[in-house]
């Protein structure tokens, strides 16, 4: 009877005992996500570190290294997570336009207004666009493709292609941070990308026309 009794309160086949540990696994890891997301919607793109994630997932420094080898696979984990989905859906709303002027700012646009609506999303973009972690992510492609394009059908004119994209980036990124940081006026992300677009040569009303086109919907 005890043994039987014993193989009872441990049962389940083998095949259950692993999806046990399998949905613990993932359990886990969700926790970790969790916990990342929320650093960097609380204390900014220098808050999340390896210390204060375990910290804020209450788990151990080992079992953080049997999810991920560095903090660098912690944040692709999380871009995939809660990241790609959005920036996917800004360049799938940006191609349904013509105009190359109107694309370049579409991403900044919404980029910008993604912060301002997900904290979690917008200190994401700023950890890696500030990091060497760039070199190896699908953000660098912003807006390098759509710069080109614009200067072929000279919609913009710049005298170097790197300033120009260095300025495109940099002003996008301070945007986000501007809203992660203050409250503006709603406005605030057409009135900075319209002088984004006059840095790249539209003229004041030609810029100004540009950003008061509707913003194309997200599908996320």
């Amino acid at each position: 009877m005890k043994k039987t009794r014993k193989a009872k309160i441990g049962g389940g086949s083998p095949e259950r005992r692993a999806e046990i540990g399998r949905q613990r696994r993932a359990k886990t890891r969700q926790k970790m996500l969790n916990s990342a997301a929320r650093l960097l919607a609380e204390r900014g793109d220098h808050g999340l570190t390896i210390e204060s994630l375990i910290s804020e997932a209450d788990v151990s420094r080992g079992t953080f290294y049997n999810y991920w080898d560095s903090r660098e696979e912690l944040v692709n984990a999380l871009w995939d997570h809660v990241g790609h989905n959005p920036f996917a859906a800004m360049q799938a709303a940006h191609n349904q336009v013509e105009d190359h002027a109107e694309r370049l700012s579409i991403i900044a646009r919404h980029s910008i207004r993604q912060a301002a609506k997900d904290a979690t999303w917008g200190w994401l973009v700023i950890y890696i666009a500030e990091s060497e972690h760039i070199f190896h992510h699908e953000l660098i492609s912003y807006p390098s493709s759509e710069l080109e394009a614009a200067m072929k059908a000279e919609r913009v004119r710049v005298e170097s292609f790197a300033a120009a994209r260095d300025m495109i980036v940099g002003t996008t990124i301070a945007g986000m941070r501007q809203l992660l940081r203050n409250k503006e006026s709603d406005n605030y992300p057409e009135s900075l990308v319209a002088l984004m677009l006059r840095a790249l040569g539209l003229n004041r009303r030609d810029a100004k026309e540009v950003v008061g086109r509707p913003l194309p919907p997200l599908d996320i």
